[in-house]
């Protein structure tokens, strides 16, 4: 393809926006209509996969379906000279992508962030998860107004599957800890891309970063991430509450879908209290990772072979899967990074420092953790053989004494 080129007897090819491992997009003209439009080919490459052919046609079929104000609207899609092709309204505004690097007026985020949560939530009243929500799939217009994109990997509830058993699909930065790990994927796997979005326009940067894909995606699965407060110091409690309820490794201890983040974030915009739940399940989140380490270590073992011994066989990625310099693993603290309670600025369900001593455990104390002190005997208590008791000597019968005076009864032995 080239500038000039007329597609499907009506669009006129002008210049290419970007491509990928899977497709390129060119903005074009339509004659008919006569306005402007984005046109998405799948790769001279790709089309000769049909799975690749399957998924590109259904991304089409997703967008369509969901049709709300946040989505990316399809205007067409065929065949021109054996390409197969989408066309889509065209968006002039970027992307967020253009808008992270550096941290973002908190409402802003949350407002970008929102939108792009109800256009997910429409998907998900379908049945239909995107799966690969990142910056660079959150469109702007030219007013600042959001659009979801590239459904390209969307899967529906009802059982489409497009990859096979054991792969994994997304952007390492962005993909959920259960994705990683090769199950399906939920409504609650893009809150947690969503959530790792918000984190990333607030902070500035990503909450996991590493020089290698494997490194990365193993981060999302076994580290909590650094406190949003310890980099942004004026944040809203309310705004990390969201966050690292979205970044709960559980999904069941996340939103449910993009409507309930949606939901909450709206409710923090207009300056509302967040549902209460929100710091309790942060918490019960952080609980429940330390009750689980120990089973989460075997899993993270086995999570650990299958990326760094057949990553290359069984990990598909999306088209932008480099990042930019990633160097290192971002510093993270040995125990779970706290969650501020939208109460107070209590950090931790960790007893206060004024509480007096006592040997009842934590509650959050695992069951695989050692032996309270009470349990074991003192060090100076050595195990010593009892000692044989001393009989007790049969008295000597005392003969009867000759007159003589009375002795002082104290003077007598004791019987």
């Amino acid at each position: 393809m080239q500038g000039g080129d007329r597609v499907h007897e009506r669009y006129v090819l002008s210049s290419r926006l970007g491509s990928g491992g899977m497709a390129e997009v060119w903005c074009a003209h339509d004659e008919r209509l006569d306005r402007d439009v984005a046109v998405k080919f799948l790769s001279e490459q790709s089309d000769e996969d049909p799975e690749h052919l399957v998924r590109f046609f259904s991304e089409a079929q997703q967008i369509a379906r969901v049709g709300h104000p946040n989505v990316v609207t399809v205007l067409d899609f065929g065949d021109a000279d054996g390409r197969p092709f989408i066309v889509m309204e065209n968006l002039d505004g970027g992307s967020i992508a253009d808008l992270a690097g550096e941290p973002m007026d908190q409402l802003e985020a949350m407002s970008h962030v929102r939108a792009a949560a109800a256009g997910a939530g429409a998907a998900h009243n379908l049945g239909i998860v995107h799966r690969d929500i990142k910056p660079n799939n959150i469109l702007l217009d030219e007013d600042g107004g959001i659009r979801l994109a590239d459904f390209g990997i969307a899967a529906h509830d009802a059982g489409e599957n497009l990859t096979q058993t054991g792969q994994v699909i997304g952007s390492p930065h962005y993909i959920s800890p259960e994705q990683a790990q090769g199950e399906r994927a939920t409504p609650a796997s893009d809150v947690y891309a969503l959530g790792i979005v918000l984190y990333e326009l607030i902070t500035g940067t990503k909450p996991f970063e590493a020089d290698n894909v494997t490194a990365v995606v193993l981060a999302q699965v076994e580290r909590q991430p650094v406190s949003p407060s310890r980099l942004v110091e004026d944040l809203d409690p309310e705004v990390e509450a969201v966050i690292m309820r979205c970044l709960a490794k559980d999904p069941d201890l996340r939103f449910e879908d993009g409507n309930s983040l949606a939901a909450a974030l709206e409710t923090v915009i207009t300056g509302g209290a967040t549902p209460t739940d929100h710091n309790a399940t942060a918490e019960l989140a952080i609980k429940t990772s330390s009750r689980g380490s120990r089973k989460r270590i075997a899993l993270l073992a086995a999570a650990a072979i299958l990326l760094t011994g057949i990553t290359v066989a069984a990990v598909v990625f999306s088209d932008s899967t480099s990042e930019g310099g990633d160097v290192a693993i971002a510093e993270t603290p040995t125990d779970p990074a706290p969650t501020r309670s939208t109460r107070g600025s209590e950090e931790s369900p960790a007893p206060s420092s004024s509480s007096s001593p006592s040997p009842t455990p934590s509650p959050s104390a695992s069951e695989d953790d050692e032996p309270a002190e009470y349990d074991e005997a003192p060090d100076d208590t050595e195990p010593k053989p009892s000692p044989t008791p001393t009989p007790t000597p049969t008295p000597t019968p005392t003969p009867t004494p000759t007159a003589s005076p009375a002795p002082d009864p104290e003077s007598q032995p004791s019987r």
